[in-house]
């Protein structure tokens, strides 16, 4: 079963860096978290700078040149819109189902997005905990998931 994800939306990106150092400080490995930022380039930026996870698509792969949220079909008008890394980035950073929409719209239109993998009971309890003291809102939980299908990581 996939390890448990914690996440929660940070307003600007001084508070998303508080949030990653005090994850880190509080023993939770670098590579267990991951930051969506509204474009891109900014996801891997701060990945490459605090040695995170950079999320799915966002730094390599047919999507991390594009629009986060994909772009309207206009480059290729017979074969359908390109899809950006939105969806893949949310489903491995645990963010499925209804939530989805809600946390890619707040994405999109400027929000961060932290999210850290979790051993499970005390340690996803201490990550919310943390989220929420360094002013995450909509902090919640949910589990990995294949970038691609939606479904759960084995």
């Amino acid at each position: 079963m996939p390890l448990p994800t914690i996440f929660g939306l940070f307003k600007t990106r001084d508070d998303a860096q508080v949030a990653v150092d005090r994850l880190k400080s509080e023993g939770f490995a670098a590579e267990d978290i991951s930051a969506l930022f509204p474009e891109n380039r900014d996801s891997r930026e701060f990945a490459s700078a605090n040695g995170t996870t950079p999320p799915e698509g966002t730094a390599s792969g047919p999507t991390a040149d594009r629009k986060l949220g994909g772009s309207s079909g206009l480059d290729r008008p017979l074969s359908g819109p390109k899809e950006g890394a939105l969806t893949g980035a949310l489903r491995v950073m645990g963010v499925i189902g209804d939530d989805a929409d809600t946390v890619g719209n707040r994405v999109t239109d400027g929000e961060i997005l932290v999210s850290v993998r979790c051993e499970e009971g005390r340690t996803s309890e201490r990550a919310r905990n943390i989220l929420r003291a360094t002013g995450a809102d909509a902090v919640d939980s949910g589990r990995s998931a294949d970038p691609m299908t939606g479904r759960p990581h084995a």
